[in-house]
């Protein structure tokens, strides 16, 4: 997704010692090896060059008293069914 020139490239992030990584690994069968290969190059591209960065988190500020209300659960998507919230 990130090798010089790739469509989905839109940060036209670019490194050749990445590249051979990335490269390399795709013509290896799955196993421990391909996977040290996998994480040196996502170790360059992250650690060292820093080729994407996170600039946006996700929140969500609930104010719901547990020990009152059942039914509410922390999830992913911060999706709460009215359906399944009880009355304790």
């Amino acid at each position: 997704m990130f090798i010089t020139g790739a469509g989905m490239n839109g940060g036209k992030y670019e490194n050749e010692i990445y590249d051979l990584e990335i490269n390399e690994a795709a013509r290896m069968p799955a196993g421990e090896d391909r996977f040290g290969v996998l994480k040196t190059a996502e170790d360059i591209m992250i650690n060292q060059d820093m080729g994407i960065m996170p600039f946006y988190y996700y929140v969500a500020i609930n104010m719901i008293d547990t020990d009152k209300w059942g039914g509410w659960h922390p999830n992913t998507m911060d999706y709460h069914p009215v359906k399944d919230i009880y009355l304790k």
